[in-house]
C-alpha cells in the first residue's frame, strides 16, 4: 500500500516478483516499457507491458495470462511464500482468460476439439448448465497451459537470472528499469528460447 515502509525481505521480493513477470513475458516474445520495484499507485511494483498496437491474438492474450503467472513462479525458485499480492495477479489471470474466451477463443477451440457438426449438436442438445461447466472446464485448461508457460520460462532462465535483474533494481535509486537494459540480462538466452520455441520478438516485427 501507499506509504508502507517495506522491510529488505519485502523489498527482495517486490524486485524478484517483478523480475519473473518481466522474464516470462519476453521468453514468450511480449514488450515492456519498464518494471519498477518501487511502491506504485497500483501496488508495491509493477511491470509496465508496452500495449500501444490495437492488433490483438489469441496468442499475445495468453503469454500476458503466463506473465502474469511469472512473479509467483520466480517467487517459489527462491520458496517464498505467497502473500497477499498474488491476489491482484490472479484477479488480472481470471481476467484476461475470460476476456480470451469471450472474443471466440472458446468456439475456436472446441471447433478443432469436437468439430462442426459434433459442436452444433452439442450446442443444441446440452443444458445451459451444462455448457456452463463445458466453459468452465475450457477457461481451467486455458489458465493451465499459460501457468506451465510461465513456469518453463522461469525454469529455463533460472534463480541465477533472477537474482541478476533484482540486485541491478536494487541499484537503482528509483527502483526501474527499461526493456533495453533488462534485456542484457537475459540474452543470449532470450535468443536461444526464441529460435528453440520458433517465437518471435514482436516488438521488432511490428506486431504489438
Amino acid at each position: 500500500p501507499t506509504g508502507h515502509t517495506l522491510s529488505s525481505a519485502e523489498e527482495s521480493q517486490v524486485r524478484i516478483h517483478e523480475a519473473g513477470h518481466y522474464i516470462v513475458g519476453r521468453a514468450w516474445g511480449l514488450p515492456f516499457h519498464f518494471i519498477s520495484a518501487r511502491p506504485g499507485l497500483s501496488g508495491l511494483g509493477f511491470t509496465f507491458l508496452s500495449d500501444d498496437s490495437e492488433i490483438f491474438s489469441f496468442e499475445k492474450i495468453e503469454y500476458m495470462i503466463a506473465s502474469a503467472f511469472g512473479g509467483r513462479e520466480a517467487e517459489k525458485i527462491f520458496d517464498i511464500p505467497q502473500n497477499t499480492g498474488w491476489g491482484s495477479d490472479f484477479g488480472k489471470i481470471n481476467e484476461l482468460a475470460e476476456d480470451l474466451l469471450d472474443c471466440g477463443y472458446r468456439s475456436q477451440k472446441l471447433l478443432q476439439k469436437y468439430g462442426l457438426v459434433a459442436l452444433a449438436r452439442m450446442t443444441e442438445n446440452t443444458s445451459q448448465q451444462a455448457m456452463f461447466d463445458l466453459e468452465s472446464i475450457e477457461l481451467r485448461e486455458l489458465i493451465s497451459r499459460a501457468e506451465g508457460y510461465a513456469r518453463e520460462a522461469i525454469e529455463f532462465f533460472g534463480e541465477e537470472t533472477i537474482q541478476k535483474i533484482s540486485d541491478a533494481l536494487a541499484s537503482r535509486a528509483d527502483g526501474v528499469m527499461l526493456q533495453k537494459e533488462l534485456d542484457e540480462f537475459l540474452e543470449p538466452r532470450l535468443s536461444e528460447f526464441h529460435k528453440g520455441h520458433k517465437i518471435k520478438d514482436w516488438i521488432d516485427d511490428g506486431v504489438f
